[in-house]
Order: C-alpha cells, then structure tokens, then sequence
C-alpha cells in the first residue's frame, strides 16, 4: 500500500474534548461529550476528514486465514464452492505476497493447503463409543502436517447426510478413513495406524 501525503488544509484540526472531572458540572459533561460526538462523526465520513482511515487497505494475513479457513470448509462439507471463494483471494494476491517478505507465510501456507489437498481424516462412529473416540484423538495427534480431522456419527442426522454425500458406509466398528481431495483409502480400525506415514 502506499501513504500519499495531503495537503494541510485537508488534514484535520485539532478538536478540544472536554471530559468531566470528578467534580465537574454538568455543561462541561455536556460539552464533552457533543465535542466527542463530533469527532466520531467526522472520522466516519470518508473523505472528509479521517486521513488515511478513509482508504481501507486490506491486509494480506487476515485474507490468507481467510482462504485457509474456507478450504477447510471445503473439505469439511465437500462444497467446491467454499473452494473456489479461496482460490479468486489466493489469485487476488498472487502478484503482491513476494512484497511482504517472511509476513507471507500464512499465505504460503493456504496455497500449499489449496495446491497439495492435504489429508482429510474422517472418523466414523458413535461418538459414545471408546474405539471411535481413540481414533478421533490418534487422528488429530497425527504428525501430518495441514491435515483436517473429521468425526462423522452415523445416529445424527446431519453427520448421516454428510456420510451418504461422501460414500462413507455405515459398519459395525469404527474406522477412520484418510482421504486426499475424492480419493479414500482403505479404512483403518487401529489407531497405531494412523501415526505412520502414509503408502
């Protein structure tokens, strides 16, 4: 972003702001605070008075966590949408990221998340039961770096809608399942499993 310096007869002037005091009367608490009203209303009207505040600059971590957070989505519900809403920010910033030096990184982070598909575990199983609660734990302690976890239980309704959008059977044991964009693999029952690197 750049700082484009104004001519001083734009800038604001100082305004006096009258707080009471303990012990003040009542016309300075008024007066205080019509001079405080003042201010806020005029730092609120862009081009007037605000300076810089009146040109919004958007900041590159806020919009990489952002497209972070909608990958994650995406490989939580299985929507391309929330996918593509990550990829027009990631494109948005593709010719400014090299400008902000190591300050990139959570934008590194998000493309690699949004070029590589990292692995999404998903645990299915009753959240009651002890087998499926120890997959869902190895899976979340698992050394695998940016992957999502996932804990689908087949008696709520809308895990069992995500489950029959997925493909993910029903069965009698709980299984965890490592998946790459649409592609699973085999499920996995021991926990141990899913500490190991993947074939």
């Amino acid at each position: 972003s750049r700082c484009v310096a104004r001519n001083s007869s734009t800038w604001p002037r100082p305004t006096t702001v009258l707080l009471p005091s303990p012990a003040g009367t009542a016309n300075k608490g008024q007066s205080g605070k019509a001079a405080l009203t003042q201010v806020l209303r005029r730092l609120a009207e862009p081009g007037v008075s605000a300076g810089l505040l009146a040109h919004p600059v958007p900041v590159l971590e806020e919009n990489a966590l952002m497209a972070d957070v909608l990958l994650r989505l995406e490989a939580y519900t299985g929507k391309g949408a929330w996918r593509d809403q990550a990829r027009d920010i990631l494109t948005a910033w593709a010719t400014h990221y090299e400008s902000y030096g190591v300050a990139a990184a959570a934008y590194g982070q998000a493309l690699l998340r949004y070029l590589e598909r990292p692995e999404h575990v998903v645990v299915v199983g009753s959240r009651g039961a002890a087998a499926a609660r120890r997959l869902h734990g190895a899976a979340l302690s698992a050394p695998r770096p940016l992957r999502t976890v996932q804990f689908l239980d087949p008696d709520d309704a809308a895990d069992a809608e995500r489950m029959a959008a997925a493909g993910f059977a029903r069965a009698a044991a709980a299984a965890a399942f490592v998946c790459r964009g649409s592609t699973c693999l085999a499920p996995i029952t021991d926990p141990a499993e899913l500490g190991r690197p993947l074939p």
